[in-house]
């Protein structure tokens, strides 16, 4: 690609960045909508499921000695990192031949920005989605519960909550699935067949994949060999079942706002999905605006172990992204999920093993030293890495103070280690 195409390429990234209001960004966009070279780069900086592996530090290494493969096309090295995000060594050698061959110290700055995607284009990719429809690929969102504080403002459908590992199937031409933090997950044929079978073209499905529980396992254990073969790299994971709790159309999911309420939806799901070894609906238990009624039902499911419920509003819409009020969940005893930051060694009995972990909480460090088995405190002393940095599920009474007056949980308990998850959460 020569110096001038590169340059104009520059020249407008640097106009779109340099635009303050927001119609001077609309009008920018649409002057460089037919630009091919323009479009695909915006494409590709925006796309958070386009990852390269390519970092300032990696560029920086000494690999002279390593192999590259050569390229004169801006277009075709992107693809190429994007079709290999492993950030090997000849990997990164390619990138860094083909930036060495550029002419100018501005143009190797501004494609090293662009190879790491940390060129700030002054857009987000919503933004962008709704100047130019269908430019950049949806991100993953799906509806997310507050916390029910005891009262109810309209009649609520009572659900199950379940204790397995979201999903949602996007089904088209060919069926896709996802996790909640948009990784698709494959080898659920026997899910797909069956969702196939049904009329849903057109439509995203959520809900959560459970290990079918033959053998009556607790909930905290099928829920770890639910994440043992989920995660697994089997193209054909057996063993598991869709549970289905809500239904948006993609034209919907795409635009990441819908207008249909909770009943409506509800009513969809009752008529469209027919019940199999594979699929099923969440188990429901009518409506009501009672609360006593709430926790007489949460009282029930809860000496049945299960973990809690689920209030969906009756008029409440589909809300991408956000934890809504519309959705509620109700448990007994409350959790959330922490990164771990450190662990400690323990007395006693529990010398050379585990003690305790630190997480944050809210800013502040959060103890936890309960809901540990033997075997569990000897393997993460011996294995601290398989906790150290990772998100922890902690079960608790209420919010309380320590003793600095900074907050903290009342009967800390350490649950599981929550890999289906790579962010905190307090609700």
């Amino acid at each position: 690609m020569n110096e001038e195409a590169l340059l104009e390429l520059y020249r407008k990234f640097e106009h779109l960045r340099n635009c303050n209001k927001k119609q001077d960004k609309v009008d920018c966009l649409k002057e460089y909508q037919h630009d091919a070279l323009f479009t695909f780069v915006l494409e590709f900086l925006l796309n958070t499921h386009k990852k390269t592996g390519i970092s300032d530090a990696k560029l920086k290494k000494n690999l002279v000695d390593k192999p590259y493969e050569p390229f004169v096309c801006l277009e075709a090295l992107i693809s190429y990192v994007i079709n290999n995000p492993t950030g090997k060594d000849n990997i990164v050698h390619s990138v860094q031949q083909y930036i060495d061959s550029l002419p100018n110290f501005t143009l190797k700055r501004f494609i090293t920005e662009i190879i790491t995607k940390k060129y700030k284009c002054g857009v987000t990719a919503k933004f962008v989605g709704e100047v130019l429809p269908n430019l950049i690929k949806v991100e993953h969102q799906v509806m997310l519960a507050n916390k029910f504080k005891g009262d109810l403002k309209e009649e609520a459908y009572i659900t199950l909550k379940l204790d397995g590992i979201r999903c949602s199937a996007l089904i088209g031409e060919e069926i896709t699935f996802l996790t909640r933090q948009g990784k698709e997950i494959k080898g659920l044929n026997q899910i797909a067949q069956a969702l196939s079978e049904m009329n849903l073209k057109g439509y995203m499905i959520d809900g959560e994949l459970l290990r079918i529980n033959h053998d009556g396992l607790p909930s905290d254990e099928n829920f770890k060999e639910t994440t043992s073969i989920v995660n697994s790299k089997s193209d054909d994971k057996t063993g598991l079942e869709f549970v289905i709790f809500d239904i948006v159309s993609l034209d919907d999911y795409r635009k990441q706002e819908n207008n249909e309420t909770y009943e409506v939806r509800q009513a969809k799901l009752n008529e469209m999905i027919v019940p199999n070894d594979y699929i099923r609906l969440v188990p429901s238990y009518g409506k009501t605006n009672d609360v006593n009624k709430v926790y007489e039902i949460l009282n029930e499911v809860t000496m049945q172990d299960e973990e809690g419920l689920m209030l969906n509003l009756v008029s409440g819409v589909y809300r991408f992204g956000k934890r809504s009020s519309e959705l509620l969940k109700v448990k007994a005893m409350h959790t959330c999920d922490l990164k771990c930051i450190d662990v400690q060694e323990g007395e006693g009995k529990y010398a050379n093993t585990l003690g305790r972990i630190l997480c944050l909480y809210k800013g502040h460090i959060l103890k936890v030293g309960s809901g540990f088995s033997d075997e569990q405190r000897e393997y993460f002393w011996k294995n601290k890495d398989k906790i150290k940095m990772h998100i922890v599920e902690v079960q608790y009474f209420e919010e309380s103070n320590n003793e600095q007056g900074g907050l903290s949980l009342r009967f800390p308990v350490f649950k599981r280690i929550r890999d289906d998850k790579n962010e905190e959460s307090y609700e």
